[in-house]
């Protein structure tokens, strides 16, 4: 598996339990951390405790630190708890807290990572109904050795296919990388990740991601960002609860391509290059025309009910 469709999260949550590190925390913790089917991250926390709980009344965390697997430390940011359930074992003078909570970010760092060289963007909603312009070269090399009495013959044969599942894109000097995942069963939509080139700043892929999602016909939902070196060592992750689901309504719009994007009379492709002009067009006029604010009010509006939806797109267009 490859960074281009490996899930960082899900390996997070895969191969970790975790613990609180923080002193004031003393008693014993059961931690589980997951996605729900509307992606937000979930922290659920089995609490055992022998005394009554400090600050009941609490219910958001700006940050707390957790250990998973080689004592890496994670930080959650802003939890906010929305479900408490106590049970007491009179036997034992104990209480079982258990509570769930939106989590609204997972980071981690290591201390070279404003090195990177490389930037993974996981993200979901990516449409399938029309052909990309390049590929996504696989090499496979496989080791064979052959021993004929005393004499060792090493044999590696390579193997290689290619898929055309991705966009080579330039917008203005900034290389970007866009590939989709294979198709989810009955979904107009599957995952897939942006990979950047270089280290631009959070600011300047949100942007490229605005732009993206309204030429590509549905609104990209961004799930977490990996920095890795130039060895592809990871440096930086961070995972997100999405901010722009639309309450899941983003997920059921239909593609729509605001203009033809290949130099063909063939609308079912996109073109890269084709593309990536008119990405670096919107890109210099981004802030010029509150691109950010538009879009909003644009998928908003694509989003709405049938009977609203004309009212809506007219009134963005005003």
């Amino acid at each position: 598996m490859s960074i281009l469709d490996e899930n960082n999260f899900d390996k997070l949550i895969t191969e970790n339990t975790f613990t609180i590190d923080d002193e004031n925390y003393k008693d014993e913790h059961i931690i589980k951390i997951k996605r729900d089917d509307e992606l937000n991250i979930i922290l659920n926390k089995e609490t055992v405790t022998s005394y009554k709980p400090r600050n009941r009344n609490s219910n958001v965390v700006a940050s707390m630190p957790i250990l998973g697997k080689g004592q890496a430390r994670h930080i959650l940011k802003n939890i906010y708890f929305y479900s408490l359930k106590e049970s007491i074992n009179l036997s034992y003078n104990k209480t079982k807290i258990n509570s769930e909570a939106f989590v609204e970010s997972i980071e981690w760092s290591s201390e070279t990572f404003k090195n990177s060289e490389y930037i993974v963007e996981f993200i979901d909603n990516i449409p399938i109904n029309h052909f990309w312009s390049d590929t996504v070269d696989t090499e496979i090399t496989k080791q064979t050795n052959i021993k004929i009495g005393n004499i060792k013959i090493e044999q590696i044969p390579e193997n290689s296919f290619s898929f055309v599942r991705c966009l080579n894109l330039k917008i203005d000097n900034q290389e970007v990388y866009l590939s989709r995942n294979e198709e989810k069963s009955g979904k107009e939509y599957t995952n897939g990740t942006v990979l950047y080139k270089g280290n631009p700043s959070k600011e300047l892929r949100d942007k490229i991601r605005n732009i993206l999602s309204f030429f590509i016909g549905r609104i990209l939902i961004l799930l977490e960002e990996s920095n890795y070196d130039i060895d592809w060592n990871i440096t930086y992750f961070k995972a997100y609860t999405p901010h722009n689901t639309m309450n899941s309504r983003a997920f059921k719009i239909n593609t729509i391509l605001p203009l033809p994007l290949n130099n063909e009379l063939n609308n079912k492709k996109i073109d890269s290059k084709v593309l990536s002009k008119y990405l670096t067009s919107f890109f210099y006029n981004y802030d010029l025309c509150d691109f950010n604010h538009i879009s909003w009010l644009y998928w908003h509006s694509q989003c709405s009910a049938l009977h609203t939806k004309c009212g809506e797109l007219g009134a963005t267009i005003e």
